[in-house]
């Protein structure tokens, strides 16, 4: 019953079952009796001193017997000892689902685990000050307790002092674990007890109420206030880019579905991936943004409209690295020239303002490139702001200014975000041609000019055994035929 025969118990001679003991012991330490064996002929007699408990403290109930040579002589006697607990040692901190048990190795009944809990609802503990073998004593000694759960995502009572040598605390886990968090329990009276650490508790998600986008530079932190730490990084105008969404329940912790997912943006121009399912709770999209601004990102839940959505924190937009190349289907084009523009890419929504528009590096609007114009946008040589559609594209006539550098020129284009598109330019000498090249004497010849200034005269002479003259005036492209 808890007690076992010290290493000095001796055998000796003496009358009589349980002569003398101690009523009342502490745990752990040794409890002395006196025995002896009533007098009869040919009888053995012992005498047992120095019975050791083995620490549970407990009313506990010893029992000598009587040895003789003739069993029909055999005697018996029993004592009672109560035994209180020792000093305060140390800790012991049960989960839900433990059961104290003196006198172990740990404290605990063995075979048991903790009950597993749910994310954001609490749950207690027990706390208790016990002395070496796990006895409770009545100590009043103010604990405190810490979890191995991340900061910021869990509720622990404040400390408090223990009564009767025990408390119950309350402590919320908002982190869904598989593997558990643990709670330590420390002695802040008397820092010299010893503490003690919970088994792994492990804690389930609820169900799924909403979703969650992750982007590029934000951490997943389930548990927390906003379910993410970090701030998103910027992206770059018209280059793909991609978000994570989670299945998650009110804490933010991922919940294993497969519902089917939306992405839409407020960008209308954005390039935006088709309906897919969640895996086990997680989906990868990929996004491309095309408007100036910050446009945000809206997943939804397809499957069950029901569950919240989330709609991202404007996303911060950058030019492109990289210039987006100009489409010049002209080349070899002659001062006051038209030639047709197309270019793709840039911002959407935005615009191209005159003085971003500029031939070798002059604005196509400066005194050196003056005397052009933008078709639909300008009257008098004015050149208008361009706009962009929503894909950041759009087509333009525009006409070779008279300064224009004969040879290769650089024609670039600056839209309203700072995004550059850039593109080569030929632009030649003023031209004619004929038409027809070989005619008999005293036909016509049709004289046809490209590049010459707009309204002025240009003078025709055709040499030969007969001088032949005559004008004619280039219309506005610098362009005339004459005949």
């Amino acid at each position: 019953d808890g007690f076992a025969i010290a290493s000095n118990a001796s055998v000796t001679s003496a009358s009589g079952l349980i002569t003398s003991y101690s009523a009342v012991a502490v745990a752990g330490q040794k409890v002395t009796l006196t025995v002896g064996a009533a007098a009869s002929a040919g009888a053995s007699t012992v005498s047992v001193t120095g019975i050791t408990n083995s620490g549970i403290a407990a009313t506990h109930t010893m029992y000598v017997a009587q040895i003789t040579a003739n069993p029909a002589n055999a005697n018996s006697r029993s004592a009672t000892v109560g035994v209180t607990s020792n000093a305060l040692s140390k800790l012991l901190a049960l989960a839900p689902g433990e059961t104290k048990a003196a006198a172990t190795t740990t404290g605990k009944a063995a075979g048991l685990t903790p009950t597993s809990q749910t994310a954001g609802s609490a749950f207690n503990i027990t706390v208790y000050g016990v002395d070496a073998y796990f006895n409770t004593t009545s100590a009043t000694d103010t604990v405190s307790l810490a979890t191995s759960a991340p900061a910021g995502t869990f509720t622990l009572a404040g400390s408090a002092a223990l009564s009767s040598g025990s408390k119950t605390f309350s402590i919320t886990f908002n982190v869904a674990t598989g593997s558990g968090w643990t709670i330590t329990a420390s002695d802040t009276t008397n820092i010299t007890i010893t503490s003690n650490t919970t088994s792994a508790i492990t804690v389930n998600p609820t169900a799924l109420t909403r979703l969650l986008v992750m982007l590029p530079g934000e951490t997943y932190a389930p548990g927390t206030t906003l379910g993410k730490t970090g701030a998103a990084s910027a992206q770059t105008t018209g280059v793909a880019f991609t978000v994570t969404v989670f299945g998650v329940d009110t804490n933010w912790n991922p919940v294993s579905v497969t519902d089917t997912v939306a992405i839409i943006s407020s960008d209308a121009s954005a390039a935006l991936p088709p309906n897919a399912n969640l895996v086990g709770g997680t989906g990868t999209f990929s996004v491309t943004l095309r408007t100036a601004g910050v446009p945000t990102i809206t997943a939804s839940d397809v499957t069950t409209p029901a569950i919240t959505a989330y709609t991202t924190a404007g996303v911060t937009l950058n030019p492109p690295t990289a210039l987006l190349p100009m489409q010049l289907p002209v080349s070899g084009l002659p001062r006051y020239g038209k030639v047709t523009v197309t270019v793709n890419g840039l911002t959407g929504g935005g615009n191209i303002s005159p003085g971003n528009l500029t031939l070798g590096g002059s604005p196509w609007n400066s005194a050196a490139n003056s005397g052009l114009f933008v078709t639909g946008l300008a009257t008098s040589g004015a050149i208008g702001t361009i706009p962009l559609d929503g894909s950041g594209a759009a087509t333009f006539t525009i006409r070779v200014p008279s300064a224009a550098t004969i040879g290769n020129s650089v024609v670039q284009i600056t839209d309203s975000r700072g995004v550059v598109s850039m593109g080569n330019l030929v632009v030649s000498m003023p031209t004619i041609s004929l038409t027809p090249t070989t005619v008999p004497r005293n036909s016509t010849v049709t004289v046809q000019g490209r590049g010459w200034v707009p309204g002025q005269t240009v003078t025709i002479t055709a040499s030969g055994n007969t001088s032949v003259t005559t004008s004619a005036t280039p219309g506005d492209d610098g362009s005339f035929a004459a005949g």
